[in-house]
This record gives C-alpha cells, structure tokens and sequence, in this order.
C-alpha cells in the first residue's frame, strides 16, 4: 500500500515525464505520435497543491511547442 507522500511523488514523477516526453530537447528520438498523446494526456492531468505556478507555466510552453 502506498503512503500518501508516495502517491504525490509518483503524480509529480509522471507529468514530469509526460512534459519530458513532449519536449524535443529532451527526448530528441520521440515519434511525434508519442509526443501527441502526452500532451492530450497532460492536458487534464491533475496538478497537486503543492505545485508551484512556474510547472504550468514550463506544461503550457510545452505545448505551444508542439503544436507547431
């Protein structure tokens, strides 16, 4: 059973995934299917309350990105 500090870090783990797979930079050998689904993925993914605004800031410039 996973504590609750446990499942806040792995949500925080996986966006921050999903945001890597979405920039080239960082995954540079991503097919473009990959990145299209992380950021359909990532457009409802649930943001903790501990999340400071620059993350969402950094999701939106991501996709703007990669609608291009």
């Amino acid at each position: 059973m996973s504590t609750p500090d446990e499942e806040r870090r792995a949500i925080s783990q996986v966006r921050r995934f999903l945001f890597d797979l979405m920039d080239a930079s960082v995954t540079p050998r991503v097919p473009g299917y990959v990145r299209k689904r992380a950021r359909q993925v990532s457009k409802h993914y649930p943001l903790l309350p501990s999340d400071d605004v620059s993350y969402e800031e950094h999701r939106e410039r991501m996709i703007k990105e990669n609608r291009r």
